[in-house]
């Protein structure tokens, strides 16, 4: 299907940005707490390796300044907080702790769950917090499961006990796996979605699987030309 957008025509796109490279500083700053601002290039061209300018008909737009609050102050209570959230995540039915076990999850995925200062003790583990993260999610029932995902970033962290229990959870879960965690043309929530009696999951699977082929091939032109690049060295 063709598309395209007219002179002087415009057009409004919403962006997961935790499906992005941008999840794990926005997770980390979660945790941690910062001012930010975005900014986003089109058709841009790299000044250095750090550094991105706009290109031809390239455009550039910048966000606001804007401030995430972490779970707790740096200078102290930050161990207690996170000790206490996996106290409420060990009943999976409740919506705290869905929220709680979102936010956990999410964090655990980009860095350790728990980080004492130098005047805290934690007598949770880092391992131990998160596989009692895991194992919240994995007894909550597939709508919760579903919501949880949906949330956190998409990176490769994620444990795939999790995007299987997902790929088994019915049309709510399936979908959010075909949107999230389907990197590989062969994922298997493409392979079940392709499989699948509802049109909609049909339609994302293809969509899915159309994205991760285009995906691969852009990676690999990539690759050719960094060892191109490399020859003429």
């Amino acid at each position: 299907r063709r598309f395209r957008i007219d002179s002087q025509q415009s057009m409004r796109i919403r962006l997961d940005l935790s499906t992005t490279t941008m999840a794990r500083q926005l997770y980390l700053q979660s945790y941690l707490s910062g001012t930010l601002r975005l900014r986003v290039v089109l058709n841009y061209e790299a000044a250095s390796p750090s550094a991105f300018d706009t290109g031809l008909f390239g455009r550039e737009g910048r966000s606001p300044v804007f401030r995430i609050d972490g779970l707790a102050p740096v200078g102290g209570g930050r161990v207690a907080r996170f000790e206490s959230m996996l106290d409420r995540i060990e009943d999976p039915r409740t919506v705290a702790a869905a929220k709680d076990a979102a936010a956990l999850l999410g964090i655990s995925m980009v860095g350790p769950v728990v980080l004492p200062s130098n005047d805290e003790t934690a007598s949770t583990t880092s391992k131990d917090a998160e596989a009692a993260v895991v194992e919240s999610v994995m007894a909550m029932s597939p709508l919760a499961r579903a919501w949880v995902m949906t949330v956190i970033p998409a990176v490769p962290e994620v444990p795939t006990r999790l995007i299987d229990a997902l790929v088994s959870d019915g049309d709510v879960g399936l979908a959010v796996a075909l949107a999230k965690f389907s990197p590989s043309p062969t994922s298997a929530a493409i392979v079940r979605g392709l499989e699948s009696d509802n049109a909609r999951i049909r339609g994302m699977a293809e969509a899915a699987r159309d994205l991760a082929v285009t995906l691969e091939a852009a990676e690999q032109a990539s690759f050719r030309l960094d060892g191109d690049d490399a020859s003429d060295g």
